[in-house]
C-alpha cells in the first residue's frame, strides 16, 4: 500500500508544472491578495447560557447545531488539593470506585448484596482497629516505620484476606461497568477506551460523555444517581488498579522531576499536590475515609454541568430539574487553605 501511494504521488507531481523562479524585476502581483493570507478577525465569543437550580446545581450550555451530538461534562469541585493530609490520592481512587455502580445500577439483587456490604464495612473497621493498635505498639518502642502501614501481623493479613473473599462474593451480585455499557449502546463516545469516563486533578473531578441528543437523558439519570447512591463496590480491585497507575507514573523520569519541583512549590499552595497522591498514603485509604470525601463534596451545590452541542437550555433545564433538582443542597464543602512559605 505504501508503494502504491508513492507511485500515485509521483504521477500527480509529474502532471503539475513546476513553478519558475521569481523575476526580480517583476512588480507586485496583479489582483487582490489571497484572502487566506489576510489576518482574520477572531471568532465571536462563545454564547454561554447559564441556569442554576434552587439547590445550587449549575448548568452552563453552549448551543452548537453543527452535529447531532452533545458533549457533557459534570464537574465536581474536589481533588488532591482538598484532601486531608495523609490521604492524598484518595479522590482519584474514589473516581474509580464510584463508577462501579449504585444502589440502582450495577446490582443484580440489592437485598442479597446489602448484608455482604455491611460485613465488608464491619471487617474493615476491625482491620483499622487492629492496625492502629499495632502501630501504637511500634510507637511505644520508638519505631515509626511500619512498612508503609501494609499488613504486618498474621491477624491483619487474615482480615485483609477476609476482605478479598467478601469482595469476591459481592461480585456475584454485581454487573460490571453498567453505565458505560448503556452509554456505548446508545451512541456514546468517550475520549479514551477506559470504562471509567472521568478524570481527577488537583481541584476537580469530571465525568464526561458525548451522546446523541435523543439519549442525553441517560447522562442526567446516571450522573445524578452516582452523586447520591454510589456503592463502593470493587474497592480492593480498584485500589490495586490505582496503585499500578501511580507506580507506572513513577517509572517515567519526568514524573519524579515534576514531583520534586512540586514538593517545593507545594509549600506555598496545595494546588501542587500530585493528583495521583503519595504512595505512602495508600496504606491509609479506607472506605470510611472515602465516604467522608464523597459525602462532603458530592452535593449539587458543589457541581457544574457543562453541555456543548445540539441541545438548548430549554431542553436541558427540565432534565436537570427532574434528576438533579430533587437532590438536597449540602453544607458548603471544606475549602483549601493557602499556606505561605517561610
Amino acid at each position: 500500500m505504501r508503494t502504491l501511494l508513492f507511485i500515485v504521488s509521483v504521477g500527480t507531481i509529474g502532471a503539475l508544472a513546476w513553478p519558475t523562479a521569481p523575476d526580480s524585476k517583476a512588480g507586485p502581483p496583479a489582483g487582490p491578495p489571497d484572502a487566506a493570507l489576510i489576518p482574520q478577525s477572531p471568532s465571536p465569543p462563545l454564547q454561554v447560557q447559564e441556569h442554576a437550580l434552587d439547590n445550587g446545581f449549575t448548568i452552563l450550555l453552549v448551543e452548537d447545531r453543527r452535529a447531532p451530538r452533545v458533549a457533557a461534562n459534570l464537574w465536581v469541585r474536589v481533588g488532591s488539593m482538598l484532601e486531608p493530609e495523609g490521604l492524598h490520592g484518595i479522590t482519584h481512587f474514589l473516581e474509580h470506585v464510584i463508577h462501579q455502580g449504585t444502589t440502582t445500577l450495577g446490582t443484580r439483587d440489592l437485598a442479597a448484596e446489602l448484608p455482604i456490604l455491611r460485613e465488608i464495612h464491619d471487617t474493615e473497621q476491625e482491620l483499622i482497629a487492629v492496625r492502629n493498635r499495632e502501630r501504637n505498639r511500634l510507637r511505644e518502642r520508638d519505631v515509626f516505620f511500619d512498612e508503609l502501614g501494609w499488613p504486618t501481623t498474621p491477624e491483619m493479613r487474615a482480615l485483609r484476606e477476609r476482605l478479598y473473599e467478601l469482595e469476591d462474593r459481592d461480585n456475584e451480585y454485581r454487573d460490571f461497568w453498567t453505565t458505560y455499557k448503556w452509554y456505548m449502546q446508545h451512541g456514546g463516545y468517550v475520549r479514551h477506551t477506559d470504562p471509567v469516563p472521568a478524570s481527577t486533578e488537583q481541584d476537580y473531578m469530571e465525568m464526561n460523555m458525548a451522546l446523541p441528543p435523543e439519549h442525553m437523558e441517560l447522562f442526567f439519570r446516571f450522573e445524578a444517581d452516582r452523586m447520591v447512591n454510589a456503592v463502593l463496590r470493587g474497592w480492593e480491585a480498584q485500589r490495586f488498579t490505582v496503585l499500578e497507575q501511580v507506580l507506572g507514573g513513577l517509572s517515567r523520569p519526568q514524573t519524579r522531576f515534576n514531583e520534586a519541583i512540586d514538593g517545593v512549590t507545594a509549600q506555598s499552595h496545595p494546588v501542587y499536590t500530585p493528583d495521583g497522591g503519595h504512595l505512602p498514603d495508600f496504606a491509609n485509604f479506607t472506605r470510611a475515609a472515602m465516604w467522608r470525601i464523597y459525602d462532603d463534596y458530592f452535593v449539587p451545590n458543589n457541581a457544574t454541568l457543562v453541555l456543548v452541542g445540539d441541545m438548548t437550555l430549554d431542553e436541558a433545564v427540565p432534565l436537570a430539574e427532574r434528576y438533579f433538582g430533587a437532590l438536597p443542597r449540602g453544607p458548603e464543602p471544606p475549602a483549601a487553605l493557602d499556606i505561605e512559605a517561610e
